[in-house]
């Protein structure tokens, strides 16, 4: 027997579940994407990460660039991982050719790593260590 998932009302229960729990966090959260380039699914997806943030309650700043060298990104990301307003980090993929993707990526504070990228933690989650 094949049973069909509601995907919209799953995906509602979620957002209010969502938004509850970060109702109850003392600390108000703070996402930054960074995105250089104008890719089109990466505009979406930025998109909808911004309207989900909206939707349960995390302030949300989109930092967008043209164009970038590795060393300013790197210094946007050491500014934010120092401003404690900022509870996360996300880095939009795909990068320029001439970023690399994986120094980068380990700039941003394991603590604030949204997606779990960092070396530290795709370690600590290979070994089973909370991350």
């Amino acid at each position: 027997m094949n049973k069909i998932i509601d995907g919209k009302r799953l995906q509602s229960e979620k957002i209010v579940a969502f938004k509850e729990q970060i109702s109850n966090i003392s600390d108000k959260l703070k996402l930054v994407v960074i995105q250089i380039g104008n890719d089109t699914a990466s505009n979406i997806y930025v998109k909808n990460k911004k309207i989900l943030c909206e939707k349960v309650g995390i302030s949300f700043e989109h930092l967008w660039y043209d164009s970038i060298t590795e060393d300013e990104l790197i210094e946007v990301i050491d500014r934010l991982n120092n401003d404690d307003s900022v509870t996360g980090i996300l880095v939009q993929f795909p990068l320029p050719g001439d970023i690399d993707a994986n120094k980068v990526i380990d700039t941003i504070s394991p603590l604030k790593d949204v997606d779990g990228l960092t070396t530290y933690n795709m370690g600590a989650l290979a070994s089973g260590q909370k991350c």
